[in-house]
């Protein structure tokens, strides 16, 4: 199934979401996805960085498709100020 096609189905926009890897097992559907990676402002000291700090994966349960849970992995990045 086409990367573009997941990300649709599940209701992201397309242009800022990227599909990293999704599974299909007897009763659960794994998504795993991540936005794209981009300069982002800090809310302290509003200097614009790239640099990350790390990651975190957040788990969500999306609705039934097809009798198949739905879980949905969103890696989220956290990014490093340099202030």
């Amino acid at each position: 199934m086409p990367d573009h096609f997941i990300i649709q189905l599940i209701g992201l926009e397309n242009k800022n979401v990227q599909l990293i890897e999704h599974s299909i097992e007897k009763d659960t559907c794994h998504i795993h996805i991540q936005l794209k990676r981009k300069k982002h402002t800090c809310p302290h000291c509003q200097t614009r960085t790239n640099r990350i700090k790390d990651y975190r994966t957040h788990l969500f349960q999306h609705l039934k498709m097809a009798e198949k849970r739905v879980y949905i992995h969103y890696r989220k990045r956290r990014y490093h100020c340099p202030c």
